[in-house]
């Protein structure tokens, strides 16, 4: 039997911690109304770590998406569906990326930009926006 890699839990913590951070930016008045923001950076952070280091920085997505609406405010009903729509948009498009696009990170290929922007920038953040 093959024996699970250990979850690197620094780049996980590290992750929830720029996530909290950028959230708090992407909330600033600039970009923001209130509570609800029309550029959401985190999800272009978080795409970009799941994609880059493995699914199982997705858990650093979830945490921080967590911390996030937590310190604004949210109640934890609220809390709880956001942080888990910001965690499928993300896992959804790591996984499309990588199995339909064959995505390589250093965007060296016209698809992988075209890809990026559509899957990531148009197509999943749907999700997390109906459950947001």
């Amino acid at each position: 039997m093959k024996r699970p890699a250990a979850i690197p839990w620094l780049q996980v913590l590290l992750l929830a911690a720029a996530y909290v951070l950028v959230g708090h930016l992407s909330l600033l008045p600039h970009f923001s109304v209130g509570r609800v923001s029309a550029i959401w950076l985190p999800g272009g952070l978080a795409i970009a770590a799941v994609t880059a280091l493995g699914q199982h920085m997705a858990l650093g997505v979830l945490l921080g998406s967590i911390a996030l609406g937590l310190s604004v405010g949210n109640p934890w009903p609220v809390v709880l569906i956001i942080s888990l729509g910001n965690t499928a948009e993300t896992l959804t498009a790591a996984i499309l990326l990588r199995r339909y696009v064959r995505f390589r990170p250093t965007l060296e290929r016209l698809r992988d930009v075209v890809a990026l922007v559509i899957i990531g920038g148009v197509v999943t953040p749907m999700i997390s926006a109906v459950a947001g």
